[in-house]
């Protein structure tokens, strides 16, 4: 049987803002790909742009020719500040780094 790889309410809740927040700027996640062996993680990039992002169980990750960002549980109060820092941040990072398609 397929090993099935589950996410986590916290990849699949970013994953949809994010999603969203970028379709609200005319771009959206190509490439998207779960990845891992000890711990699933979505990896994809962002349209038009450098720019990867790594949503893992709890954290997510931002990184770019000009950006390399962290977004930990210790950092934040909550797992939705969490979410809304790297989703600002990305965001931010895209509409700095588009390239014309």
């Amino acid at each position: 049987m397929e090993n099935v790889r589950h996410l986590s309410q916290f990849q699949r809740q970013t994953e949809a803002a994010l999603v969203s927040a970028l379709r609200r700027i005319g771009l959206s996640l190509l490439a998207r790909r779960l990845e891992g062996d000890s711990e699933t993680f979505i990896r994809a990039t962002v349209q038009n742009t450098d720019a990867e992002v790594f949503i893992y169980e709890d954290e997510a990750g931002l990184v770019g020719a000009n950006v390399d960002k962290r977004f930990e549980v210790p950092d934040y109060h909550n797992s939705d500040a969490l979410a809304e820092a790297f989703i600002q941040q990305t965001i931010d990072y895209a509409q700095r780094c588009v390239r014309p398609s």
